[in-house]
């Protein structure tokens, strides 16, 4: 109470607790409008990491789904290969290589093989397992692709030994043109049925795991093909 009896404290009793400034080494308390924000920053994250652990376990189940589904797929496990070495290799080589092409849930009377590396065909090859015609929707064919006098430029030896030495590994492309030589097929017997395209990552011991099922596309309508299936 100051002279005359004026309360020069008066202005102070308006202000409520919740407003008054914290004391010295006290934190102010987090405002409603911060809390939000970091609740949503960790719902975000939580979300995130949830869609993550969902791909993989879909990525590692995709392919045995597509085995079971109707849907046709196609991969390919290279055995071993020959007639090249990786970490030096030379002008012209003859390279062999042993794959074993899976087929599932569609058939192949006729498949021609092309293995490449860096767009660069190393070798060829064909084979005939006749299914189609005795109705047999899926299989393991064996096929080698053989390559006679195939000549490298001295960029592509130096990609592919730096690659072997880098990784112990090195990356080929397999392309497969699958035929059906079925008499009533929608398009006619000896066509193209099917074109696939893999990529193949060999180990230090010549050989691969098996693939991703292949990249593809058929020449046949979607519709037709699953009539097809239907009747097998």
């Amino acid at each position: 109470m100051g002279q005359g009896g004026v309360d020069l404290e008066e202005p102070y009793h308006t202000i409520s607790d919740e407003e008054a400034p914290p004391f010295l080494g006290e934190a102010a308390p987090p405002s409603p409008a911060g809390h939000r924000k970091e609740l949503r920053r960790q719902i975000i994250c939580y979300s995130v990491l949830c869609l993550v652990v969902a791909a993989i376990w879909l990525g590692r189940h995709f392919y045995e789904a597509m085995v079971y589904a109707n849907i046709p797929s196609f991969t390919v496990h290279l055995t071993s290969y020959d007639g090249i070495d990786a970490a030096r290799p030379a002008r012209v080589v003859s390279p062999a290589f042993n794959l074993t092409i899976r087929i599932n849930k569609t058939c192949a009377d006729r498949a021609d093989v092309v293995v490449s590396y860096a767009d660069v065909a190393l070798s060829w090859g064909r084979v005939e397992p006749h299914d189609c015609t005795g109705e047999r929707p899926g299989r393991d064919v064996a096929v080698m692709a053989q390559g006679k006098g195939v000549g490298l430029s001295r960029g592509l030896r130096q990609r592919m030994a730096e690659e072997r030495r880098g990784s112990a590994a090195l990356e080929l492309d397999v392309e497969v043109t699958v035929y059906n030589d079925v008499p009533d097929h929608i398009f006619g017997p000896d066509v193209r049925d099917n074109v696939m395209s893999c990529m193949l990552r060999t180990d230090g011991h010549g050989r691969s795991a098996e693939s991703e099922p292949c990249t593809w596309y058929s020449l046949v309508p979607f519709d037709e093909k699953m009539d097809i299936f239907s009747r097998q």
